[in-house]
């Protein structure tokens, strides 16, 4: 719940696996972008004596140099994941966390309920993400 309307820059809130709820507080913001994992972020306004104004600016398309690259085990919010199987030749293996950070990778370029396998080809993991994004 924003106390008030410069408490955080909203171009720094990041809305991670199953979103999560910002509550405006009948304050007024104005974002360049909502960054999210997923379709869960919620946007509210609890406030019934004042009116909150949310402004989405926009901004240049993202660029791969825009995505954040996490690692296994981090609870800090990622866009894509790499794993270097060393089940498969040390192949370069990508993922979308949908889930548990601290449970394993899929070994077999499949998915689970915690990764989402996106490629073994770096530029088309990075693809599917900027596409989800926009």
């Amino acid at each position: 719940m924003l106390g008030s309307a410069d408490q955080v820059n909203p171009d720094n809130i990041y809305f991670g696996f199953r979103g999560g709820r910002l509550d405006l507080n009948g304050n007024s913001i104005a974002f360049k972008r909502i960054q999210n994992s997923d379709k869960h972020a919620r946007i509210v306004n609890h406030n019934r004596d004042h009116i909150s104004t949310l402004i989405i600016q926009g901004q240049d398309p993202l660029t791969s140099n825009d995505l954040i690259w996490g690692k296994w085990a981090s609870n800090s919010p990622a866009d894509i994941y790499e794993y270097t199987n060393p089940y498969q030749n040390k192949r370069k293996d990508y993922f979308r966390l949908k889930g548990n950070s601290r449970v394993y990778y899929p070994t077999n370029a499949t998915s689970n309920d915690h990764w989402e396998f996106l490629s073994s080809n770096r530029e088309q993991a990075i693809q599917k993400i900027l596409d989800a994004k926009t």
